[in-house]
């Protein structure tokens, strides 16, 4: 016969396993790189919206004459980037690393899975070549 008392101690023990078995969890998921570069591009963007009024910049860009090329808006966004706070620069330059690294780290592993099923694929088909032409030269 099972004691109550021992069964609510179980109960209270499993629970507060299950908690830390989810808490690491929890932490190991946060702890990738593609979460913590997005959390990044989140604040930084955050923070440049408070300290940019886009509206205005690109207010200004209409006025900027119409040409062919895109060189006149290059320079203008240049332009606007050199006359602009150190902040503003300092958060640019980090929105676009977070950008760059955030792209690296979902993209080139989805390219290195697409790459070793298409290989396997290929691999495959090669070998049905191969056993088809042995059959056929026998």
């Amino acid at each position: 016969m099972i004691d109550p008392t021992s069964s609510l101690s179980c109960d209270a023990f499993t629970h507060k396993v299950m908690c830390r078995i989810y808490t690491v969890y929890f932490l190991r998921r946060l702890g990738k790189p593609a979460v913590i570069e997005s959390a990044l591009l989140v604040i930084c963007a955050v923070i440049f919206s408070t300290m940019v009024s886009m509206s205005h910049v690109i207010a200004n860009a209409d006025r900027v004459p119409n040409n062919s090329s895109m060189m006149p808006l290059l320079r203008f966004f240049w332009a606007a980037f050199l006359n602009t706070d150190n902040i503003v620069k300092i958060l640019c330059v980090a929105m676009a690393l977070t950008g760059m690294l955030f792209c690296y780290s979902v993209i080139f592993p989805a390219s290195k899975r697409v790459a070793h099923y298409s290989g396997h694929r290929l691999g495959q088909i090669f070998y049905f070549f191969k056993g088809s032409q042995a059959r056929t030269i026998a």
